[in-house]
């Protein structure tokens, strides 16, 4: 068994008693790290046949890396509690950072990542700027100041399911959530609508290690698993998004519930006008003093009683 926590490299080699994969899922980091450490197969050499140009163009940008090729993307969302609004729910993530328009609490966990991306994006950046804002003291001060103007309504919780319970409950208006866990919340009957406004997303993917000792059977594993039929069949019971346009295409209904599942796909084309790309490695190099400047931003008192000590 193979054990990894969090940013750590991964690691692919031997150990006594345990048994290599051929092929296994890693997020986008960990095949990038795991490529430039030489722990997996570049695909690009001898990988003709899984990656074709034809077959290249199907995939959706960012699904092919030299050493994985993308199966799904899941994201990060904000779910919305309709009945908690008096006239109008908010239907952007604009409108979900303006509680004068539409007051209510909001559910959001204690945590900088996506967190810092969607204030940036609330107040009217484009998705291509927002971390070479977020790399700046200026852009992390505009992401603070965007919370700065909801912060009394905040409710910060430590994880995704006790947000989205909250936004269920009606305990929150609105809340972060995770794709899945907010389809699932619709699907067991809960007052949830999802806002796909400014998604952020992650891809997984295949890939193979460099100690595989069956890499050609990995090879043939890989390029059945990415044919549109297989991801078909897996976002019909789970409704993580395709990473191939034909793929989303023919994913219909939810296998378990009946529910039409295209329009809770991160990757169906609707989803994805305004959605960000998750940057793994931005964050493996700049989280510690992000995380650090996010600390001591929870720690300042409320811009209103510092107005009050000058």
């Amino acid at each position: 068994m193979i054990e990894r926590k969090g940013a750590d490299p991964i690691n692919l080699m031997a150990q006594p008693g345990s048994a290599l994969p051929d092929a296994a899922e890693f997020s986008g980091g960990e095949v990038e790290a795991g490529c430039k450490a030489g722990q997996l197969v570049k695909l690009e050499e001898g990988g003709k046949e899984l990656i074709a140009p034809a077959i290249a163009e199907d995939f959706l940008p960012g699904s092919l890396k030299p050493c994985g090729i993308g199966a799904f993307a899941w994201s990060h969302v904000i779910a919305v509690n309709p009945g908690q609004f008096a006239k109008q729910q908010p239907g952007s993530l604009a409108d979900a950072f303006d509680a004068k328009r539409f007051p209510g609490k909001r559910a959001f966990i204690k945590k900088a990542r996506f967190l810092l991306e969607a204030a940036l994006m609330a107040d009217g950046a484009k998705a291509e700027e927002v971390y070479d804002l977020l790399g700046s003291a200026e852009g992390l001060e505009r992401a603070f100041a965007k919370h700065d103007s909801i912060r009394d309504d905040i409710i910060w919780f430590d994880s995704a399911k006790a947000a989205m319970t909250a936004v269920s409950k009606g305990e929150a208006a609105a809340g972060q959530s995770f794709s899945g866990r907010a389809f699932f919340e619709v699907a067991r009957g809960s007052p949830v609508d999802i806002i796909w406004d400014g998604q952020i997303y992650e891809m997984t993917y295949w890939a193979i290690p460099s100690n595989s000792p069956s890499q050609e059977l990995a090879r043939t594993f890989l390029k059945y698993a990415t044919e549109p039929a297989q991801l078909v069949a897996v976002s019909q019971r789970f409704p993580y998004g395709p990473t191939r346009r034909s793929a989303i295409a023919l994913t219909k209904r939810h296998h378990g519930t009946g529910l039409d599942v295209d329009g809770f796909l991160p990757t169906s084309p609707d989803n994805m006008k305004t959605a960000l790309a998750s940057d793994e490695a931005w964050w493996a190099e700049n989280r510690e003093a992000i995380d650090t400047a996010f600390a001591e931003w929870l720690a300042r008192p409320p811009a209103k009683e510092t107005e009050k000590a000058d």
